[in-house]
């Protein structure tokens, strides 16, 4: 009898779970046959093309930003031109106000407060371009000669 009644009693549990699995199935069944049939859509006509203009949108935003930064570009680099010209001028301006020539550590200080860390290779560069840097040897006393950047010829008119 045991056996029976609990066959008995896993017969209703497991009737209630074929029931519950079913509906499972069957609430897929409906979905996925709306997907397909087109109630949601036609054959997902209408996901394939908000999918289509939701990626046109990420492109047209690609080539907004690139335009944007070729313009940001363009005036970094107008604006690195202007900085440089001027620059040199100052550099010029400075040496001719000291003879022509300068201790490497007066040219340093006296731009300190205009070239910041990034400009330092623009400024070496265009101090290499208009002058050239003269070292001195040991002194007779055995003290250590300067170096003095010179300006040349082109640039002391």
């Amino acid at each position: 009898m045991n056996g029976h009644s609990n066959t008995r009693l896993q017969a209703p549990q497991q009737q209630q779970i074929n029931a519950t699995t079913t509906s499972t199935a069957i609430t897929r069944t409906i979905a996925t046959n709306n997907i397909n049939t087109g109630r949601f859509g036609s054959n997902n006509a209408g996901s394939r093309r908000l999918f289509s203009r939701i990626q046109q949108r990420r492109e047209e935003d690609a080539a907004i930003i690139s335009t944007n930064q070729d313009a940001n570009a363009n005036e970094n680099q107008e604006e690195e031109a202007r900085f440089a010209q001027s620059l040199l001028k100052d550099i010029i301006q400075f040496l001719k106000s000291r003879g022509g020539e300068a201790p490497t550590g007066l040219v340093v200080d006296a731009f300190a407060d205009k070239v910041t860390a990034e400009r330092r290779v623009i400024f070496r560069n265009l101090l290499k371009q208009c002058a050239r840097l003269e070292r001195n040897p040991t002194t007779n006393d055995g003290s250590k000669g300067f170096s003095a950047w010179v300006l040349k010829p082109e640039y002391d008119k």
